[in-house]
């Protein structure tokens, strides 16, 4: 009978122990209850501190500018980030976001996103769920429609978790000339997208209208709506273990 090894390697050892060094000396209680706080601004140096040890891209693989480590290595960083909790866009944006570029974006999309994704430079948030809060391709009615040679948003997303610090927001919208549910990357920043926190609900949650925001087919995953839905699905998969 063969048995699987599940003990960590010696270098998973070395990575558990840096990350444990690292939480407890940027991610010390004070600053917890600090980032956790609605009136005490939010300081930046721990997330950039986190940022610069290039360990977003654990997942990223290196042609893409990231570390290109394994599910198991991802799941030593996340369990030793979760115990501090360290907060922040990680697990959305470099996880689950990355995995679903990987999935369904095309190369130009990958090379463009990802190695920004590896740095945190680009924090890139799945916005998916509404206010009929379901994960399932028919909950999704934030509409994309034909504009010119791409598309026009509108509707509003529920639930967006990491919402207020994303960059971009990985958007799921229904065509409304093929009902196809796909992925469109938006910037946050855009004049038609309002944020707001929803208070009293689990930490880092958002509300994002999206009104009348253009996005060229370059901005859809993989150039097309079809098809979005089921990459989301394969990272989702993937996420979810290292969650």
């Amino acid at each position: 009978r063969e048995y699987m090894d599940l003990s960590l390697t010696p270098e998973q050892e070395m990575l558990k122990t840096a990350v444990r060094r690292f939480v407890q000396q940027e991610y010390p209680k004070e600053t917890l209850l600090q980032i956790a706080s609605p009136t005490e601004p939010t300081p930046d140096e721990p997330w950039e501190r986190l940022t610069q040890t290039g360990w977003l891209g654990i997942l990223i693989p290196t042609e893409y500018g990231g570390e290109g480590g394994s599910f198991t290595d991802a799941g030593v960083l996340f369990e030793e980030l979760g115990r501090g909790p360290v907060p922040g866009p990680h697990l959305s944006s470099s996880v689950l976001a990355a995995l679903t570029l990987l999935e369904g974006g095309t190369d130009e999309q990958k090379r463009d996103w990802l190695p920004r994704m590896a740095t945190g430079e680009v924090r890139m948030v799945a916005a998916v769920t509404e206010a009929d809060y379901g994960w399932l391709e028919g909950d999704v009615r934030l509409t994309a429609k034909r504009n010119g040679d791409g598309y026009s948003l509108n509707g509003t997303k529920a639930y967006v978790y990491d919402g207020e610090s994303a960059t971009h927001l990985l958007c799921a919208a229904r065509s409304e000339e093929s009902n196809d549910v796909g992925l469109v990357i938006v910037p946050a920043g855009d004049p038609g997208i309002r944020t707001r926190n929803l208070p009293g609900f689990a930490w880092n949650l958002s509300e994002i209208t999206i009104e009348n925001v253009s996005a060229d087919t370059s901005q859809v995953l993989g150039g097309d709506l079809a098809g979005g839905w089921e990459a989301l699905q394969k990272a989702a998969e993937k996420t979810i273990p290292v969650l």
